[in-house]
């Protein structure tokens, strides 16, 4: 008797999709690809072969491919290939090890005329976060040591920064880097045929610079291709001060949540300037004045203050209002906050309402989402509860609340 066959474990979205009786696959996929005019992206990306298959049909089935998630190139050739072209395994497998091919670019090319198409003068925002993905293995290349703040352990792998674009309706992956860090750092097995092809200098990149320097590089990529926005959302682990002085240059309004270490911030009260921490700030301004946040279960206090971006003290000074945010939530059975638990963003605009500067930062928890919907296309079984969860249920909580 043969065994029971174990379901694909789609992410939630292409269940969704996959499961409308009406729905036929392979055309939709093959109308998307011609609506967006794909083969003329590939084109403008200097996607091309000498000989053999066209590279827009080789490209056709990876994307289907990585789109379905099955286990393996190999596993897909078999079952389905011949269904959409006569390309063999080997021509995926060839084109995948091309170092030549600006992937980077064709993705920032498809992200933008995704936005185009569905753009409707909507609020958008930039955004910035990273995952770790780990490798197994006692002599797997090109890994190294990172902290997960999911699991509070570190793992050998890969952690990955993600840079897209977010709306009320959509989140838009726009570029990606991996960053490899000098801890347990394992080198790769095999040489480059030529350092200076793409892949060879993104792996040196991937080496040499630190995460805000990518962040900034990314942006800068994605605003010279014509690809812009409103606002600048990360959180912690992005906002430093060379990242501020950079969404200054770029004209992008930065909301970003701050940690609460010994950075100082100037206020002035009476004529007179002090230099106090966050903690020293939360004590003599906001415990015991917090307010609450209109139809939502949030309370909170905000300050205008100065803070200084220049990165050392051997440069000039800096000084540049912005606004602190301090936010906790309401117990909405006891209606009562908690007394600790409270989070601290940070804005260059100085002038915006509490409200819409949390409604605005809402929006961030769009890429954790996708982060979620990659990560359950690439795992087996059953996913783990991860903050991606808490955000999607966060969403569902502050949306409706603030009348969005």
């Amino acid at each position: 008797m043969n065994s029971a066959t174990k379901p694909l474990n789609f992410p939630l979205l292409t269940a969704d999709l996959l499961g409308q009786t009406i729905l036929k696959i392979d055309n939709t996929f093959s109308s998307t690809w011609k609506s967006l005019r794909f083969n003329t992206m590939l084109l403008r990306s200097k996607f091309s072969k000498r000989s053999g298959v066209p590279a827009s049909d080789v490209v056709y089935l990876l994307m289907l491919w990585v789109w379905l998630k099955v286990d393996s190139v190999a596993m897909f050739s078999k079952n389905a290939l011949l269904s959409f072209s006569a390309a063999k395994k080997d021509a995926l497998y060839d084109l995948l090890n091309r170092e030549d091919l600006d992937w980077r670019k064709l993705q920032r090319l498809t992200a933008k005329k995704v936005l185009k198409t569905n753009y409707k003068n909507k609020t958008s925002a930039l955004v910035i976060d990273d995952t770790v993905k780990t490798r197994r293995g006692k002599k797997m290349p090109g890994v190294s040591s990172h902290f997960d703040h999911l699991t509070a352990r570190c793992v050998m792998g890969q952690q990955k920064v993600t840079l897209g674009v977010v709306n009320y309706e959509q989140f838009v992956p726009v570029d990606k880097e991996i960053f490899i860090s000098e801890v347990k750092k394992q080198a790769l097995d095999y040489k480059f045929n030529d350092h200076r092809r793409i892949a060879a200098k993104r792996y040196e990149k991937s080496k040499q610079q630190t995460k805000p320097e990518m962040v900034c590089d990314m942006i800068k990529r994605a605003i010279r291709g014509g690809i812009n926005a409103d606002y600048f959302l990360a959180d912690t682990w992005f906002a430093t001060k060379h990242v501020l002085r950079m969404t200054i240059e770029y004209s992008l309004v930065a909301i970003v949540r701050m940690k609460k270490n010994k950075m100082k911030y100037r206020l002035i009260t009476n004529g007179n300037a002090h230099l106090l921490f966050v903690q020293e700030l939360y004590k003599q301004h906001v415990k015991g004045h917090w307010q609450t946040l209109n139809h939502t279960p949030y309370q909170s206090r905000s300050i205008v203050v100065e803070l200084n971006l220049a990165s050392s003290a051997k440069e000039p000074a800096q000084w540049l209002k912005v606004k602190l945010l301090f936010v906790r939530s309401v117990d909405e059975s006891k209606q009562q906050a908690s007394k600790h638990d409270w989070a601290l963003l940070l804005t260059l605009g100085s002038q915006l309402e509490d409200e819409k500067i949390l409604e605005i930062y809402a929006l961030r928890w769009g890429v954790e989402v996708y982060f979620k919907e990659a990560d359950i296309a690439q795992s087996k079984g059953k996913p783990k509860a991860d903050k991606a969860t808490w955000a999607m249920s966060h969403i569902k909580k502050l949306y409706p609340a603030l009348r969005l």
